[in-house]
């Protein structure tokens, strides 16, 4: 029986986007990164083109794999992104910010009444 206490091994299977499915073993007191580390060295997939998501959420990498209430079996999702995308999480929101920015009139638009 495999001991999933806090510091303990997990196994969890990770599905790709090409219907394949690969199970691995991992401590539960790992990060999300030190878990895409371990999938690059399985898949050849590197860590930042990784997009892990459980239950519809996309897995932060800085988080704690406690965090996502993990248990033996469960399935996590990998989107892999193409090799040219942003590899910042944030970059998304950045680039929607810039474009509000550099689209926005710089001078206050009167209000009709």
């Amino acid at each position: 029986m495999t001991d999933t206490s806090p510091s303990g091994p997990i196994s969890l299977n990770v599905r790709t986007l090409e219907g394949q499915t690969h199970s691995i073993d991992i401590p539960l007191s790992h990060t999300v990164l030190q878990l895409k580390d371990h999938l690059a060295t399985l898949l050849s997939v590197p860590s930042p083109r990784q997009r892990l998501i459980f239950r519809g959420r996309v897995m932060a990498d800085d988080k704690p794999l406690t965090e996502y209430s993990l248990e033996d079996g469960h399935t996590l999702h990998l989107v892999t992104r193409p090799a040219d995308a942003p590899t910042n999480n944030h970059n998304g929101m950045q680039n929607i910010r810039k474009f509000i920015h550099t689209h926005t009139p710089q001078h206050p638009v009167p209000a009709f009444c």
